[in-house]
């Protein structure tokens, strides 16, 4: 990975311990650019839901997708997948968000898997590493939940109509509050977040969604770096690779 690219994924390193221990092991240099793009667009989508349009930056990346399929990519991520990865999917996966904007609010978990579908299906394809359409739909859930109320991310438009349902105040108010936030996390995740098939998934992609998960079910909150969360990023990834008995 180049060195612009690799600075660049360091916010989300600091951000998410999950994230960064997860790219340990990772099969392939896609992991990274590719997950940090995901996590990107998915921010757009959450500031114009908070009207906040200038930071937005979609249709910068809607460009940046005409740029990339054109084999001129502009962003530190998209070059560093060029090389390595299908353009065409990387540019499918901002389009596909951007069309998240015009699409209903789902009724249901179905309703919304569906709809996100085409996202998901082309971040398998920048990712190339064999997980199935059902542990990326556990790595979306996982990933919209934890955002819910950290650092202003208005979940409202990607989360169904469903779990909106289930949320015992306002975003602002998730905000204003973190144990609330948390604890509103953490009761959405155990209806929510069907248990993750760590051999469906890579040992990257395991220990990203496993620790993300374990963490909205203990305590609502996300994981902090320690060497707890290194031993078991370390023995989901042996699950994941079939070394050792699944308890």
């Amino acid at each position: 990975m180049n060195p612009t690219a690799d600075a660049f994924l360091q916010r989300w390193r600091l951000r998410d311990p999950a994230f960064a221990l997860a790219q340990i092991y990772a099969r392939s240099d896609r992991f990274a650019p590719a997950l940090g793009l995901y996590f990107e667009l998915q921010e757009c989508l959450y500031r114009l839901s908070e009207r906040r349009l200038a930071e937005s930056k979609l249709g910068w990346w809607l460009d940046e997708a005409a740029e990339l399929a054109a084999g001129q990519p502009r962003h530190p991520l998209t070059q560093a997948l060029a090389p390595i990865a299908d353009a065409a999917a990387a540019s499918a996966l901002i389009t596909a968000t951007a069309r998240q904007l015009d699409a209903p609010t789902p009724a249901n978990r179905a309703a919304l898997v569906n709809d996100r579908a085409a996202l998901l299906q082309a971040l398998q394809a920048l990712l190339d590493d064999g997980s199935s359409p059902l542990v990326l739909g556990a790595l979306d859930d996982v990933y919209r939940l934890a955002s819910l109320g950290q650092g202003g991310a208005d979940l409202n438009h990607p989360l169904s109509l469903a779990e909106r349902a289930r949320l015992p105040a306002t975003r602002e108010e998730l905000v204003a509050e973190p144990a609330r936030a948390a604890e509103a996390r953490r009761d959405l995740a155990k209806d929510w977040l069907a248990p993750v098939a760590l051999g469906e998934a890579s040992p990257a992609l395991a220990v990203q969604i496993g620790l993300w998960r374990q963490s909205l079910l203990r305590r609502g909150i996300e994981p902090t770096a320690g060497p707890l969360l290194a031993w078991r990023g370390w023995r989901m990834a042996r699950k994941a690779r079939g070394q050792v008995v699944r308890t």
